[in-house]
């Protein structure tokens, strides 16, 4: 049987920089939302900062 090398494994990539510097702001609540959909889609995602 050959072996693929593609993968179905999915790990999203999420930046919180503009939660980290305003929690309130636009960027900050797309960021939570990103999280959310992140956790809920595959249970895991990769934290992108700075």
């Amino acid at each position: 049987m050959p072996i693929s090398s593609e993968s179905s494994f999915y790990l999203p990539a999420v930046n919180i920089s503009p939660y980290l510097q305003d929690p309130n702001s636009n960027g900050g609540h797309k960021a939570v939302d990103n999280v959310r959909v992140a956790c809920q889609s595959t249970g895991f995602f990769h934290k992108l900062w700075r």
